[in-house]
């Protein structure tokens, strides 16, 4: 009598966002294949950019072989942008199914998987959701970098060249400032008015707070900044101190002293930091399928 054949499924992971996305394919054999792609959000892309830029890096071998899609992303909020990703990964791979959902919800699961906590992604922008195990229940809007983006890189690099315009800084920070950065108030000006991506270009200047950050006028800026983020990013959440926070993302890294400290002021527990979700995104689908 023959045995019952254990069939595995061929999975698509992705975490994109807007700069680049990070794909991994899981073999039948639980053999991992990693690529990178553009970034796929779609407020910025098209189906048809969504196709040419998987086809062009997906391995031929996956073409037949797969079978669930994960793509948790940057920009997927609504059913409209969602079906935008989902157009055009199928057309690449017409016999899977995909799954399209918000980066935050690919956070939560890096870093709970089945357990509730606070997730946050703190990098270029800021963002934070309670996920009760299982899915987002609630959720801070975000604002984006003007109006925004609290304790996020853009927001750091925001409080820098105002502090630098306004001739807050110390001399060493201006001199990294204007030397190694070769900034003045005309390119600054630039870069955040007549450029695109001003956003951008501020989280860029997040490593001279990090650089600084002994420094007492970037150390004020610096701890403001995540102050606000706790505040209004946080707090607004019932019953938080019952719940442990976690921080995906470059800021929430570069800074986790500094931000472990004001949220254990506030009562929070910061449980987990990590720079990107990918892998542990990995390991929680590996133990679905």
């Amino acid at each position: 009598m023959l045995g019952l054949l254990y069939f595995r499924p061929v999975i698509l992971i992705a975490d994109s966002g807007s700069t680049k996305t990070d794909w991994v394919l899981v073999s039948d054999q639980g053999e991992e294949e990693r690529f990178q792609s553009m970034g796929l959000n779609p407020f910025f892309v098209k189906s048809e950019t969504v196709s040419e830029a998987l086809s062009e890096e997906l391995p031929k071998s996956a073409l037949n072989a797969t079978s669930d899609i994960w793509f948790y992303g940057a920009g997927c909020s609504s059913d409209a942008r969602n079906a935008i990703i989902s157009e055009g990964l199928s057309k690449v791979l017409p016999g899977a199914r995909p799954w399209v959902a918000h980066d935050l919800i690919g956070a939560a699961r890096a870093l709970f998987h089945n357990d509730p906590g606070i997730a946050c992604i703190l990098g270029t922008g800021s963002n934070t959701s309670f996920y009760d195990g299982t899915d987002i229940v609630k959720n801070v809007p975000a604002l984006g970098y003007v109006l925004g983006d609290d304790g996020s890189g853009a927001h750091l690099g925001k409080e820098l060249v105002r502090s630098y315009l306004y001739g807050e800084l110390s001399q060493e920070v201006v001199n990294t400032i204007e030397g190694d950065y070769g900034l003045d108030k005309e390119t600054i000006f630039r870069r955040v008015y007549n450029e695109n991506l001003a956003n951008r270009f501020l989280a860029s200047l997040a490593p001279i707070c990090k650089q600084h950050l002994e420094d007492d006028s970037v150390h004020h800026l610096v701890s403001h900044a995540f102050d606000v983020f706790v505040e209004r990013l946080l707090k607004k959440y019932s019953d938080y101190k019952q719940y442990p926070v976690g921080i995906i993302g470059s800021i929430g890294l570069a800074f986790e002293e500094l931000i472990r400290n004001k949220m254990a002021d506030e009562g929070f527990q910061l449980s987990r930091t990590m720079k990107k979700p990918i892998d542990a995104l990995v390991k929680y689908h590996r133990e679905l399928s």
